[in-house]
C-alpha cells in the first residue's frame, strides 16, 4: 500500500478528496504525520496547515483553523 486517501471536509463541503502518499497535521500537541497504514487515530487539530504529498510527489497545504483528524487503519 503506497497511499491512501485524504478527505478535508469544511462546513461548506469537500475542499479536499483524494489518494495520497503523506501528510503532516497541525495537531492539539504539536504536529504529526501519517504514511500508508497508519494506526486508528483521533487527534484535535490546531490552527495551522495540513502539509500534503500527493502521489506524484507534488505538494500542497491546505490551511485550518480548527478541526480533527480520523484515522482509520480499516478503510482503504
Amino acid at each position: 500500500m503506497n497511499s491512501f486517501k485524504l478527505q478535508i471536509i469544511t462546513l461548506r463541503g469537500k475542499v479536499f478528496d483524494s489518494n495520497i502518499a503523506s501528510a503532516v497535521f497541525p495537531g492539539d500537541k504539536g504536529e504529526f504525520g501519517v504514511l500508508p497504514g497508519h494506526s486508528t487515530l483521533l487527534s484535535l487539530l490546531a490552527p495551522g496547515l495540513i502539509e500534503i504529498s500527493k502521489e506524484n510527489g507534488d505538494k500542497e497545504s491546505v490551511a485550518i483553523n480548527w478541526g480533527y483528524a480520523e484515522i482509520d487503519e480499516q478503510r482503504a
